[in-house]
């Protein structure tokens, strides 16, 4: 499962790998590097306002704080390692404030590099591979400054939503909060996020719902109410709706062992 900003934050010297099936996100931003390595498929990686495709064998880069998504098509298996940004400070210093024409790229021996970072524990080891991958990340494209502007609005926007959508929260709610019209921000959403303000909240809460149902013995009662549904029966249509069948199906299928992704 991926991360929820809300519920783990990254701090010094933070270092994780992990393999994700069915890469699927919304837009949302990071304090970490993310190093991403496709094993198999294709996933769409949106940063900003681009959207890269990630095949098999590819390799991408992206920056703390800027806001991104992911979203599979058909099927994906990508390596996922987030790193802070005091691992790297001379890269992080470098390029701080600019952004990559073309962040995704090859690395000889990726595959067997992937799989044994996971394991590597000694730090100034752990130092040369990661400032080996942004060196060829570096090598293959090109930089440029990036628009402020829209990236301190996109990383407010995916900031504020990762961090309350447990709430009760309205794009007004957001609109009063940034100090931006209503009619903009909902045009931002449009746009950059692919979705209304509404179904990027429910996104949200779907996935952290999942996340709990796999991962404790909450009753869906209490995961609809700790996914910050007001009613079971929403949360339920809600689930159906974004993962096509019910909480309690989606439990009891991973029990049973017939599917571990939803």
């Amino acid at each position: 499962m991926l991360d929820f900003e809300k519920h783990k934050q990254a701090g010094e010297n933070y270092l994780s790998c992990d393999v994700e099936k069915n890469l699927c996100f919304p837009m949302h931003c990071n304090e970490t590097y993310e190093f991403l390595y496709c094993n198999d498929g294709l996933a769409n990686v949106t940063v900003l306002d681009r959207i890269y495709r990630l095949r098999a064998g590819k390799c991408m880069v992206i920056p703390p704080k800027f806001a991104h998504a992911y979203e599979t098509p058909d099927y994906s298996n990508v390596f996922i390692c987030k790193f802070s940004k005091d691992w790297v400070p001379d890269f992080y210093e470098k390029h701080d404030g600019y952004v990559a024409t073309f962040p995704v790229f090859s690395i000889e021996f990726a595959e067997s590099l992937t799989r044994k970072m996971p394991f590597v524990t000694n730090t100034f080891k752990l130092k040369a591979v990661l400032y080996h991958i942004l060196a060829e990340f570096e090598t293959h494209t090109a930089f440029i400054p990036v628009d402020k502007k829209k990236v301190d609005v996109l990383n407010a926007i995916a900031k504020y939503v990762s961090h309350n959508f447990t709430e009760d929260i309205s794009l007004k709610d957001l609109s009063d909060k940034m100090g931006y019209s209503y009619n903009y921000l909902s045009a931002v959403f449009n746009e950059y996020f692919g979705a209304n303000f509404s179904d990027v909240v429910n996104i949200y809460r779907i996935n952290y719902a999942t996340d709990l149902l796999y991962s404790t013995t909450l009753s869906v009662a209490e995961i609809s109410k700790k996914a910050g549904y007001d009613s079971v029966r929403s949360f339920n249509r809600n689930f159906q709706k974004y993962k096509g069948k019910s909480p309690r199906d989606a439990r009891e299928f991973v029990k049973e062992g017939i599917i571990v992704d939803v």
